[in-house]
């Protein structure tokens, strides 16, 4: 329409069309890239990406304790009203600090543990054939 109006003649108009969807095409996903970029609240329904457990399984924390965790995720964060680019990042993030606070509970720090108790300890070479 627009080259006829202009009552254009051409011998490249396949050129020409490829050309245009092209450039609309680039100018689209310019709009789109922008618009995801954008920090974003936490929608009430929110629900993290199944790739989010596919790695948390991998870094041997419990599906079930992630799963259980989202609640009171998406609730803090809607309560703070604070935006974020990537929610399942953020997510990640709040897992794996829970996880690692669940477990230091059960773990001794080495201030807790006199010095003698830690030189003699050989628990580090337990599995290897030295002392199985």
């Amino acid at each position: 329409m627009y080259w006829r109006e202009r009552k254009a003649v051409s011998k490249t108009w396949n050129s020409k069309f490829l050309q245009h969807v092209k450039n609309q095409f680039d100018y689209e996903m310019k709009q789109l890239r922008q618009a995801l970029a954008m920090p974003k609240p936490i929608p009430l329904d929110w629900r993290p990406a199944m790739k989010c457990f596919d790695i948390l399984t991998r870094e041997k924390i419990d599906t079930d304790f992630a799963i259980n965790q989202v609640q009171e995720f998406v609730m803090y964060w809607c309560e703070s009203q604070r935006v974020q680019y990537s929610w399942n990042t953020t997510f990640l993030q709040f897992v794996r600090q829970r996880w690692t606070d669940k477990h230091k509970k059960h773990e001794r720090s080495l201030r807790d543990i006199p010095l003698e108790e830690q030189l003699n300890d050989t628990s580090w070479a337990y599995g290897t054939s030295i002392f199985d």
